[in-house]
């Protein structure tokens, strides 16, 4: 662990040739820059901690590539561009947490595909679009937070239906319409709804 330090300039891309590594977490740094594409060498990475840095440029799709990743945290950069539609390849992630950056575009309908999903928080960007029906294949899911987009629409019927375990729903601050669906009387498990408009 390389944490909590004054590290500055780029994230080295020799991490890249580090073969056996499993977890990389450089998190509250002052590193700049953008996500070396060579991580993508890194096949035993299970963990990949790079919040509270000021990293920008966009998401690698090579991350996609990284078949064993469980944790993938960015949270507190300045990251831009879309969410990569490779992530519906790391089929192992368990925590997706790309919170306060600067993403834009759709939430992928591949994040469907990620049935191992624990959290899933990508609150506090410029995401648009409708929340994908897709997220209700992830059973495994306990916490979706959107807060703090443009996402607008509907919510998707069947909400609880498909998330049995879900605790929290943070959707507040979009631009969501329509009625709540009565499928959200299902979520029993659930803790913590909210809601609130912006």
């Amino acid at each position: 662990m390389l944490s909590v330090n004054n590290f500055s300039g780029k994230v080295p891309s020799w991490f890249g040739f580090l073969h056996q590594l499993q977890f990389l977490n450089l998190r509250n740094n002052s590193f700049t820059g953008s996500i070396p594409t060579s991580f993508s060498n890194m096949s035993t990475l299970e963990t990949l901690n790079l919040n509270f840095n000021s990293l920008d440029g966009q998401i690698p799709k090579v991350i996609g590539s990284l078949i064993n990743l469980r944790e993938l945290n960015l949270r507190g950069n300045k990251i831009i561009g879309s969410i990569p539609l490779s992530f519906s390849n790391a089929s192992r992630l368990e925590t997706l947490h790309i919170t306060f950056n600067s993403l834009q575009g759709n939430i992928p309908e591949g994040i469907g595909n990620l049935h191992n999903m624990k959290l899933l928080s990508i609150q506090a960007n410029h995401l648009t679009g409708s929340i994908p029906f897709s997220i209700l294949n992830i059973s495994t899911t306990e916490v979706i937070a959107f807060t703090s987009n443009s996402l607008s629409r509907y919510l998707p019927n069947g909400l609880c239906y498909g998330l049995p375990i879900l605790k929290g729903l943070h959707l507040s601050k979009n631009k969501l319409r329509g009625h709540m669906p009565t499928s959200l009387s299902n979520c029993s498990q659930t803790s913590n709804f909210v809601f609130i408009g912006k």
